[in-house]
C-alpha cells in the first residue's frame, strides 16, 4: 500500500470526457466513498467508461467481480460498479478495457485525506470504494507523484496556488497526457497534449497561477508562467461542459491576467484539464468538482 498526498494525486485515468476522451466517472467523496453509504464491509471497484468516437458511452470491465445493476448503482450514486468478492489479504482483480493506447495502474481510494492505492484487498469495516487508475501512454507514472517539499523547486509543471487563510503558496504538480484535439500545443511532445491533475483543494478566495515547460520554447528553459502573448494572442478560455462550469470556479484577476482567482462557495476538491492553443497564446482551463458524474 502506498499514500501519496491528494492534491498532487497524478490522473487517474477512467474515461469520458468529450473533450479528450479521458476522465473519472466516480463520484467518490473525501472519505472515498460516496454520499449515500452501502452495507458495512461491503467493497466496490469502479473500473470506469469511456465515450468512444460514434459518442457511444463504453463500459470498462472487472471479471471475478459482480457487475451492479443500473439501479444498485444508483443507490450508491457511482456509475458501473462492481460487487468484489474477493477476500482480504488477497489480490484485487485487474479491470479491462477496449480503450487503446492506455494502461491499468492500480486501484486507489482515499484515505484520511490521502490517495492510497491498494494491490490486495485491506481489512474493511466500512464501506470501501476502490477506483481504476487508467493512464494514458504520455502520462506520468504514479510513483512518486509529488516531490519533497524541498525539491519542490525542479518540478515542470504545477499550478502555484495562493491560500487565502494563510497567506502561504504552495505547488501542486501537472502532469502531462495526450489528447485527442488535434489543434492543441505538442509542447514539445510528439502530438497534442494536455496538462492535468486531480483531487486538489481550493477554497473561496484561493488564487492559482499556471507554470508550465515546453508550451513557449524549449524544455530545457524551464517552467513559465501562462498565458503568454504569441502571435498577437494571449487569452485564457475557462471552458464549460455538462458537468462543471469553470467561470463558476475561478474568475481571472483583472490586473494580473496570469492569476485565476477561487469565487466557488466553499472549499472543495477539484480536478483540472490544461490545453494550449495558437503556439501557446491560447491557454485552456477546465475544472470539474469531485462529486459531479
Amino acid at each position: 500500500m502506498k499514500k501519496f498526498l491528494t492534491i498532487a494525486l497524478s490522473a487517474l485515468f477512467v474515461f469520458g470526457m468529450a473533450a479528450t476522451g479521458i476522465t473519472l466517472n466516480a463520484n467518490a467523496t473525501a472519505e472515498g466513498a460516496p454520499a449515500a453509504q452501502a452495507e458495512t464491509e461491503t467493497v466496490y471497484l469502479v473500473p470506469g467508461n469511456y465515450v468512444n468516437c460514434d459518442g457511444e458511452t463504453v463500459y470498462n470491465t472487472v471479471a471475478g467481480a459482480t457487475k451492479l445493476t443500473e439501479s444498485e448503482c444508483a443507490a450508491i450514486h457511482t456509475p458501473n460498479a462492481y460487487l468484489c468478492e474477493t477476500e482480504a489479504g488477497e489480490a484485487l482483480p485487474a479491470p479491462a478495457t477496449t480503450k487503446t493506447g492506455v494502461t491499468f495502474n492500480g486501484w486507489w481510494t482515499i484515505e484520511d485525506a490521502e490517495v492510497v492505492y491498494h494491490d490486495t484487498l485491506p481489512e474493511v469495516t466500512q464501506t470501501l470504494f476502490l477506483y481504476a487508475d487508467w493512464r494514458a501512454e504520455l502520462s506520468q507514472p504514479k510513483d512518486p507523484v509529488n516531490p519533497p517539499e524541498e525539491t519542490q523547486e525542479v518540478l515542470k509543471d504545477y499550478l502555484e496556488i495562493t491560500r487565502k487563510k494563510t497567506g502561504k503558496t504552495e505547488k501542486v504538480g501537472l502532469f502531462v497526457s495526450a489528447t485527442d484535439v488535434p489543434n492543441a500545443v505538442q509542447a514539445g511532445y510528439g502530438g497534442p497534449v494536455q496538462f492535468y491533475n486531480e483531487w486538489f483543494y481550493l477554497s473561496p478566495g484561493d488564487s492559482l497561477k499556471v507554470y508550465v515547460s515546453g508550451v513557449y520554447g524549449s524544455q530545457a528553459a524551464g517552467p513559465m508562467i501562462a498565458p503568454q502573448l504569441r502571435n498577437g494572442k494571449e487569452d485564457t478560455q475557462l471552458e464549460i461542459s455538462g458537468t462543471s462550469s469553470t467561470p463558476g470556479i475561478l474568475k481571472r484577476d483583472a490586473e494580473d491576467k496570469t492569476c485565476f482567482n477561487c469565487i466557488a462557495g466553499e472549499e472543495h476538491p477539484y480536478r483540472v484539464y490544461i490545453k494550449f492553443y495558437d503556439a501557446g497564446g491560447t491557454m485552456t482551463i477546465y475544472m470539474e468538482r469531485q462529486d459531479k458524474n
